[in-house]
């Protein structure tokens, strides 16, 4: 990272003093492009520290790219010594990075709020496909099921059918203890033919139409309640 200096282990890492300065001789060598450093060009040069083994590294400066640290001419230690035209053109580059930043800064959030609306409306479109899967799997359902009833010349739009209860229907409902969770009572339910759940909904003065989870989840009520009526 820019403005600061990697020591042998993380737990050493520390900020760099960052200077500003003409280059001595022509023999440095910039640390972002790896080309030479001209003699009397100006430089950044990152301060090292001996007893880390982390020696001083520079750039050009066209190369720096300040950080939010660094991003102020004022945290260059020996600014004031440039020449007037060094100093007025480096406020310029630093003016126009700030800006730059600023401008990226404003993008990342236009694109942010543009992701979350294209997901936004990419679960809304998949909610709606899925609610519009389950209407035809449904129609489809009736129809496979009117379709039935009329092979067998029976009228599709009678009401379903039911049936008398067997003695093996009685019992589960003789052992069936009213205290037990909803799912063990459920799980009870399913041993029952559909014609029966029906009568039991009939004879509670429940609806009877539907698949046999809605009319197991009908019977909960006067199940638990200690209110059901076998016929």
């Amino acid at each position: 990272t820019h403005g600061f200096v990697s020591g042998p282990r993380k737990k050493n890492r520390w900020p760099a003093r960052m200077l500003i300065e003409y280059a001595k001789t022509g023999r440095s060598r910039c640390r972002v492009c790896n080309e030479t450093i001209a003699k009397d060009a100006i430089r950044i040069k990152s301060e090292g520290d001996p007893e880390r083994n982390i020696y001083p590294s520079y750039r050009h400066i066209e190369c720096y790219h300040p950080t939010n640290r660094f991003a102020n001419v004022d945290f260059l230690h020996g600014f004031n010594s440039l020449k007037a035209c060094d100093k007025q053109r480096i406020h310029k580059q630093f003016e126009q990075h700030n800006k730059d930043v600023e401008q990226q800064r404003a993008e990342a959030v236009v694109r942010r709020e543009q992701r979350a609306v294209e997901a936004k409306a990419k679960a809304q479109e998949k909610r709606e496909r899925e609610r519009r899967r389950k209407e035809e799997r449904r129609e489809r359902t009736e129809r496979a099921k009117r379709a039935r009833i009329e092979a067998k010349g029976e009228d599709a739009s009678a009401p379903p059918a039911t049936a008398t209860l067997t003695e093996a229907t009685r019992a589960i409902f003789d052992e069936l203890d009213t205290d037990l969770p909803q799912t063990k009572i459920l799980t009870k339910l399913r041993r029952i033919r559909v014609a029966e759940l029906r009568t039991l909904c009939q004879a509670n003065g429940q609806e009877i139409d539907g698949t046999k989870e809605v009319l197991m989840r009908r019977l909960l009520a006067p199940i638990t309640a200690n209110t059901l009526v076998l016929e």
